[in-house]
């Protein structure tokens, strides 16, 4: 996830307010924060740069919640949007709201030392276990189970 807090996006998310770039939700329950999203509006095309919630109530949608105030907001913008890149990763509200999907790839360039290969062979291995595991748990359904068993226990402030 994003970290807005960061003194370069903090400086960049006042520049695209500024501008009328920026379009961010927050939504509270009882005075809490308990979900947020936003993106960029540039060149006739929003792009979600991140969002996030609570996951003590991610059995209420509030994801498809904080969605749908973001299309209303976006209805309003009229001519000014048509289309929205919802950027890298997969999840089913992306999948369900999507009409056009694209393969993402990432690029890397190391330099050719010593610390370049070993910086390249770290990243390739961590890739290669990344998607073992992802395989394997896909194989015994419980892909889905293990996301919300991390969230929840990253949400607790254990990581």
């Amino acid at each position: 996830m994003v970290c807005p807090t960061t003194i370069g996006w903090r400086s960049s998310l006042k520049a695209a307010a500024r501008k009328g770039y920026f379009l961010g939700h927050n939504l509270y329950v009882d005075g809490k924060a308990v979900a947020f999203h936003y993106g960029f509006n540039y060149a006739s095309t929003f792009f979600m740069i991140d969002g996030g919630y609570d996951p003590v109530w991610s059995k209420s949608q509030i994801g498809v919640v904080i969605f749908c105030e973001m299309l209303k907001d976006i209805e309003k913008c009229g001519d000014r949007i048509a289309l929205m890149d919802y950027m890298n990763g997969r999840n089913a509200l992306k999948e369900r709201t999507s009409n056009v999907v694209s393969a993402e790839r990432n690029y890397y360039l190391f330099r050719r030392t010593v610390v370049g290969s070993i910086y390249y062979s770290s990243l390739k291995s961590m890739n290669r276990a990344s998607d073992s595991i992802t395989r394997f748990l896909g194989r015994l359904n419980l892909a889905d189970r293990t996301k919300t068993l991390v969230r929840n226990w990253t949400g607790r402030g254990h990581i």
